[in-house]
């Protein structure tokens, strides 16, 4: 669906501005190896040429730190299982699929 979605949004994107490029910028949490991470990780990677087409800022909760209550990041991190943490206050691209039942289990 996202990348359905994604095709539209930039079919419709036709505008035409002196000194501006035709773009799309987007929002949004790192969640497991999905579309955000195909489209703007894994193909830039494999296509170096798209870099001038896509691009990935990556950023953390903590530097927003300033604007947030004082007590929201040590609230989550206690409330936050670790692949959470990961994903939601360290914006990383983290699998929140595998051992989403019993995340202490380990095969080993």
């Amino acid at each position: 669906k996202a990348q359905q979605a994604w095709r539209k949004i930039i079919a419709r994107m036709r505008y035409k501005v002196d000194g501006l490029r035709n773009r799309v910028d987007v929002t949004t949490t790192p969640e497991g190896f999905k579309f955000v991470f195909q489209q703007f990780v894994k193909q830039l990677r494999e296509k170096p040429h798209l870099q001038d087409l896509y691009g990935l800022v990556q950023a953390s909760t903590y530097d927003n730190e300033a604007n947030l209550p004082d007590d929201y990041i040590d609230s989550l991190m206690e409330s936050y299982p670790p692949q959470l943490i990961a994903a939601y206050l360290r914006g990383q691209f983290v699998n929140l699929t595998a051992g989403t039942i019993y995340t202490a289990y380990d095969r080993t």
